[in-house]
């Protein structure tokens, strides 16, 4: 049997093929959809790449980023017994114009199952909402997903996503939103062995606003990651808000995470994380600053395994408050 191979897939193959075009007597044109998907059944490895068109300018309003989706996956391994998936989607920037084109969405999606590999079997998926394009008032950045699972047999698994959302325009509105979620029931990022060390990261961080724009992008994750495994199993959940522009509060964070080692894994250790973002400055002396974005880490761990190990660990730090422009 000869060994498998790589399969990788990029859309768009030449760059900029997807941008809106400009325009110097109305608005810019979208940027087109970019779409990638790798699931060759022969490869050990596959991945996806998608980056939305841009926005083209406008004297009116400049064209919206493209939306961006990735998609990998993977069910063989190689010659050793490893197997990966990898995504990474990038919503297209938004136009520049007098009202600036709102940034594209990105999800992205990793999922390797290879229940009979013997080595190391892994994941992973980002999603970067495009920025907003700048203008007398700039466009609000893209919301993104991304979710990943892997599940493997006796050997190593990692399996970790990342959702950003886009940064808003110069003058601009908020913000994007970041999401991990699978679209379905269960946790957005899993991975199982049955007896190898299991490591899962999920984080989501909100997009920042311009200085003189919104709201910073609020996020809220619960039990959005999870495992399974007889070995050792470590769970990392972040959340993160978006910095925000004038006198606006900073984007809230909530990370919850809570489990009961139903698979009876030998080490559990669960940790939650939440960083509140920084809130918008005071355009003048007389202005109140921003508040700092809250931040809320709550963390429940049990386990009812014979000599095994149980640790919870939380970590919440409040947003900063804005400081004055003038």
């Amino acid at each position: 049997m000869s060994p498998a191979i790589a399969e990788t897939v990029i859309v768009p193959a030449i760059p900029g093929s997807l941008d809106g075009a400009d325009s110097t007597t109305g608005d810019g044109g979208d940027g087109k959809d970019a779409a990638a998907t790798a699931n060759s059944p022969s490869d050990s490895t596959n991945s996806a790449f998608a980056t939305g068109g841009a926005g083209g300018s406008g004297v009116a309003n400049g064209g919206n980023g493209g939306p961006a989706s990735a998609s990998a996956t993977t069910r063989t391994t190689d010659a050793s017994g490893n197997s990966s998936s990898l995504s990474s989607a990038t919503g297209g920037g938004g136009g520049p114009g007098n009202l600036g084109g709102a940034g594209g969405a990105a999800s992205a999606s990793a999922d390797t199952t290879t229940p009979g590999a013997s080595g190391t079997v892994s994941a992973t998926a980002t999603a970067t909402g495009g920025d907003g394009g700048p203008g007398n008032i700039g466009g609000s950045g893209g919301g993104a997903t991304a979710a990943a699972k892997t599940i493997g047999s006796s050997g190593p698994v990692n399996v970790s996503a990342s959702a950003v959302g886009g940064n808003s325009g110069f003058n601009g509105g908020d913000g994007g939103s970041a999401h991990l979620s699978n679209g379905g029931a269960g946790p957005a990022v899993f991975g199982q062995s049955s007896g190898g060390p299991v490591v899962v990261q999920g984080s989501a961080t909100g997009g920042n606003a311009d200085e003189l724009g919104g709201s910073g992008g609020s996020v809220t994750l619960s039990n959005a990651v999870g495992g399974a495994t007889t070995g050792s199993l470590s769970l990392t959940q972040s959340a993160t808000g978006g910095v925000s522009g004038l006198n606006n509060a900073g984007g809230d964070a909530t990370s919850l995470l809570s489990g009961a080692n139903p698979s009876g894994a030998s080490a559990y250790s669960l940790t939650a994380n939440a960083t509140g973002g920084d809130g918008g400055p005071g355009q003048f002396s007389f202005d109140g600053d921003g508040p700092g974005g809250s931040a809320t880490a709550t963390v429940s761990a049990r386990s009812s395994v014979d000599h095994g190990s149980v640790s919870a660990v939380t970590s919440a730090a409040g947003g900063d408050a804005g400081s004055k422009l003038n």
